[in-house]
């Protein structure tokens, strides 16, 4: 184990690297670097995965009375992208095993019937060496985040027509409220940010499931970036460490003053999102990126992001493959899916999935409601799971054949494996 000065030094000649790759031109690193780079850290994963663990985890579901049980094949050090991803911190490690390569399958097949779920997280190569698509092991692939990106048409007016109402009259209040911006470079701006507002701000929002960047990664950032500043009276209220890459504005880290729920009740990401979304256009960009969220269409981020007109991307930079495994008779596995709407990946790109409960068979009421609240560019097709079925209109509207970005699909009581099912149909 490193020391803690041995580990500063080892993150400060880390981001020293990465800031000269930061600064090669982005048709260099786009084109030739990003690729070698992709495939160095598929290839250093794939060895780091021949020897696996086998974790098997009680969460505290909320569900019900009784925990969701995971097993996760991976690496003990994958947890905290458990834990945020299910998005569940409390859980406990009942036990534990080391696997090769060739005793994952045996295993899983021996231990699934105890698990609510099985998720495993390994090299993309291994997993489709291991699970083949159109084998009876057919797993649910997640990404390990979506990104929202706004595509920017020219002009604040035409960008306009992209928002919700409610983002409208959060951009009047903006305007009434007198928020400013300024864009700031130095050491001391970099600090009183990070320390005021960066780390406060994910300690608040989401507690012990925070991934927090270090400092010198933030100074990295910076050094080929820039620091948005909003205030309202000289009081500073958010702010944002952006880049432009190519055409892209790029939001990397956020943060709201000593991370105060009341700053944002008032509009201080709202205005962040206003002035980013004008200094985009004044830099010519074509796009802009708010950045990572969890892969879940009703995740409050990706739906507050949704609101600004946004699509939605994978994270291209993925090394390790993210199946799920359902046990179809499973109360609170059911409850998971119920209540999460997975993004999952496919040959064309990304869909996701939601599952109904209506005791009786899904109409148009419904299906208006679910692709108002929940379709958005980049997500190829919504996939509805319903046990009651679909009625004569909705059938007809949205069977197959239609071209309306959704898909249905009637399951029997209790059968829910969604890995097969939509294996099944595609």
């Amino acid at each position: 184990m490193f020391s803690n000065n041995e580990e500063s030094h080892f993150a400060r000649a880390k981001e020293s690297l990465v800031e000269l790759y930061d600064r090669l031109p982005v048709k260099m690193t786009s084109m030739i670097t990003e690729p070698a780079i992709k495939w160095v850290k598929t290839i250093l994963s794939f060895f780091s995965d021949l020897r696996v663990e086998a974790l098997h985890l009680h969460f505290r579901s909320g569900y019900s009375n009784e925990s969701l049980k995971i097993l996760f094949i991976g690496s003990k050090d994958r947890l905290h992208f458990l834990r945020g991803l299910i998005g569940i911190d409390d859980f406990e490690l009942c036990e534990s095993a080391h696997l090769f390569l060739w005793e994952i399958k045996d295993y899983i097949k021996d231990r699934e019937p105890e698990a609510d779920a099985v998720v495993v997280n390994v090299n993309r190569i291994l997993f489709g060496i291991l699970f083949k698509p159109q084998g009876s092991d057919r797993y649910l692939r997640i990404p390990d985040c979506v990104q929202s990106v706004l595509k920017l048409p020219g002009s604040f007016e035409e960008v306009k027509k992209k928002f919700s109402e409610s983002t409208l009259r959060k951009i009047r209040n903006v305007i009434k409220e007198e928020y400013t911006c300024k864009e700031l470079h130095d050491e001391s701006a970099l600090k009183n940010f990070y320390h005021e507002m960066y780390v406060p701000h994910c300690r608040k929002r989401f507690g012990k499931l925070a991934v927090i960047a270090s400092y010198p990664k933030a100074r990295r950032l910076l050094r080929t970036g820039f620091i948005v500043a909003v205030q309202k009276e000289n009081e500073c209220m958010s702010g944002a460490i952006c880049r432009i890459r190519g055409d892209a504005f790029i939001f990397e880290l956020v943060g709201v003053e000593n991370g105060r729920p009341h700053l944002l009740e008032k509009g201080a990401l709202d205005a962040l999102y206003y002035f980013c979304i004008l200094s985009a256009l004044e830099k010519n960009c074509g796009m802009i990126n708010f950045g990572n969220s969890r892969p879940f269409l009703n995740d409050g981020l990706v739906r507050y992001k949704r609101k600004w007109g946004t699509g939605l991307i994978r994270n291209r930079k993925q090394q390790r493959e993210i199946g799920i495994k359902c046990n179809g008779s499973s109360e609170s596995g059911y409850h998971f899916f119920l209540d999460n709407y997975p993004v999952f990946l496919n040959e064309k790109g990304i869909s996701a999935l939601i599952l109904s409960d209506e005791a009786k068979p899904v109409d148009m009421k419904y299906m208006r409601h679910i692709k108002k609240a929940y379709h958005c560019p980049g997500v190829e097709r919504l996939v509805l799971l319903s046990p009651s079925g679909f009625d004569e209109e909705a059938e007809e509207h949205y069977g197959k054949g239609s071209e309306q970005g959704v898909e249905l699909i009637r399951t029997a009581p209790g059968d829910w494996n969604v890995g097969e099912i939509l294996n099944g149909n595609v």
